[in-house]
């Protein structure tokens, strides 16, 4: 299970994708801030998208991530800004409380997140089952 991310080759097409969003993400933020930060939103998905279906192309993880965010913007914003308290906890104790609780807290509730929007995605018929599968076909893990 550790080694899943290294199979079939698709190592290297994960990470220029993942390079890539990171690259929009700061080509749009040096327009103003906010743009990126919306972008930064908007793409918020394709990690998850690609871990679930590593054969996915680059340009369609791009475009569910697009369109499973499409209205929830604000939400995980929002989502994102419940966090304060916990990573100013992190911050007076030097990080140990981020390492051993927020982050994982954290990234927990965006997978609930991406749960909530796969689920969206599949019963509006906007993504099939081939391309957001779950762990080996099923839905039982994601």
């Amino acid at each position: 299970m550790i080694l899943y991310g290294f199979q079939k080759g698709s190592y290297v097409r994960k990470t220029f994708t993942l390079f890539l969003r990171d690259l929009y993400i700061f080509l749009w933020g040096l327009l103003l801030i906010i743009p990126g930060i919306i972008k930064n939103y908007e793409y918020s998905m394709i990690p998850y998208i690609l871990a679930e279906n590593p054969e996915i192309s680059r340009q369609r993880a791009f475009e569910i991530s697009k369109k499973m965010m499409d209205g929830q913007k604000m939400d995980a914003f929002i989502l994102d800004l419940s966090f304060i308290g916990w990573e100013m906890l992190g911050a007076i104790t030097f990080g140990i409380v981020k390492v051993l609780y927020v982050h994982p807290y954290e990234k927990a509730t965006w997978v609930e997140l991406y749960k909530v929007n796969r689920k969206n995605m599949l019963e509006t018929g906007k993504a099939s089952i081939q391309e957001l599968p779950g762990w080996n076909g099923t839905d039982n893990i994601i």
